[in-house]
């Protein structure tokens, strides 16, 4: 804010001064050019903090794991979020939230890492809230400190396929932070979710401390041993088991009004019509704020004459616009069709694949009875579906595989609707 107080005052004694003579001195040349300059580092520094971040990521271990889609859309515009020790899912506003602590979430786990005696924190969040998003941002943030406090920080994502073999392959464990992205996206985890977790940190022992990102639901009330303490108590439910482990646990929370503000700001730095009509439209749908990954798509949602008004209207929007981009060079009626039976195929064989991507090989079988052809079908960068370097296929966020998977689901016959255990 300062420096743009200093830039329009400096417009304001210079500036019109400049345009109504005709004659230039070396100072009116030496106004204009610090005017330029004032803007250009302004405006870098406000609006490309994101690339850095990509580029950084791109040439870490991370992309292993996370495509170059995936670090963009998670790092671009991105707004470092707070949080709280209440769950914001048990309220039924997302700004009515009386938490024992809040503040700063990067600040909050600088200051858990600091202390070698906690060595469990998780994460907790509802779908869409930014839980890869805080991980990605978090990893750029730490790879962008000075040699005495950078850690030695790695990512791993526990919905692909067989996650434990690579952290078997991580080095100076002892000296490892290690962030476990997505425990509710392990297929382990999905079958038994306490055995899983056991199973998990002893493989994990070895790890200086260890970060989880999850979302809300997937843990029970009563493991909650008590609430006030902020600590989640898991393992086995029968004693002789296992070990129970002791996590620290903080929640991420909803978007204030002046985050909202802040993302838009960003996102539309000088488009002052279009950042005012986003902003009313998030105030009619608080979705917009509990889920930042759909207030991503808000260009979207600007552009749709619907009166939009629910979390599946949204849904629908980004799903369309979609379409809408895709259309020259692949037939909207054929990929909506292929996206929904692709989200049930996925549903139905990731206890066979160990995780939520379709080899190419599997693809091409299903595209091929979708009518769809592979190799005139592009994925861009606002693409619903992400590739990764093998050619292996995913939504580009599990809440939009849920959507479609409902959607083809109920479009089913009750009668050829597969079974679930």
């Amino acid at each position: 804010m300062k420096t743009i107080n200093y830039i329009i005052t400096f417009i304001t004694t210079h500036f019109t001064k400049v345009c109504t003579t005709t004659e230039w001195s070396p100072g009116d040349i030496i106004a204009i050019l610090t005017i330029i300059t004032s803007l250009c580092v302004f405006v870098s520094r406000k609006f490309f903090l994101s690339s850095k971040a990509l580029k950084s990521l791109s040439k870490s271990p991370a992309s292993n794991f996370f495509d170059k889609d995936t670090i963009d859309f998670s790092t671009k515009y991105y707004i470092e979020p707070d949080f709280t020790n209440v769950d914001p899912a048990q309220e039924e506003e997302p700004g009515y939230i009386f938490p024992f602590n809040k503040g700063k979430l990067f600040s909050a786990v600088d200051e858990y890492l600091l202390k070698d005696s906690h060595r469990y924190l998780l994460i907790l969040a509802d779908s869409g809230m930014g839980k890869t998003s805080f991980c990605l941002n978090y990893y750029a943030r730490n790879l962008k400190q000075s040699k005495r406090k950078k850690r030695h920080i790695y990512i791993i994502p526990l919905g692909i396929k067989n996650p434990d073999a690579y952290i078997e392959l991580i080095k100076n464990k002892s000296k490892t932070i290690l962030f476990l992205d997505a425990f509710d996206e392990d297929i382990l985890a999905i079958d038994n979710h306490r055995h899983r977790l056991s199973d998990l940190m002893d493989k994990c022992k070895d790890f200086k401390q260890i970060v989880i990102t999850c979302r809300t639901q997937f843990f029970l009330k009563d493991e909650e041993i008590p609430k006030e303490t902020g600590i989640v108590k898991v393992g086995p439910r029968k004693a002789g088991e296992g070990a129970y482990y002791e996590f620290y646990k903080i929640y991420l929370s909803p978007m204030t009004d002046q985050q909202v503000t802040q993302y838009l700001k960003r996102y539309y730095p000088w488009r002052y019509r279009k950042r005012r009509r986003a902003f009313n439209i998030v105030k009619k749908i608080p979705n917009l704020k509990v889920r930042p990954m759909l207030l991503s798509y808000i260009p979207d949602i600007i552009e749709s004459d619907e009166n939009t008004m629910h979390t599946v209207q949204l849904y629908d929007i980004m799903i369309q616009k979609w379409l809408e981009r895709e259309k020259r060079w692949i037939n909207e009626e054929l990929l909506l069709n292929f996206s929904e039976m692709l989200a049930l195929d996925i549903f139905i064989n990731k206890p066979k694949r160990k995780s939520e991507h379709v080899p190419p090989k599997e693809l091409a079988v299903l595209a091929n009875h979708c009518q769809i052809n592979l190799e005139n079908w592009q994925i861009t960068g606002r693409s619903l579906l992400n590739r990764d370097a093998e050619g292996n296929i995913k939504f580009s966020h599990r809440s939009i595989l849920e959507y479609l998977f409902v959607r083809f689901f109920l479009k089913m016959p009750v009668d050829k609707r597969p079974i679930f255990k």
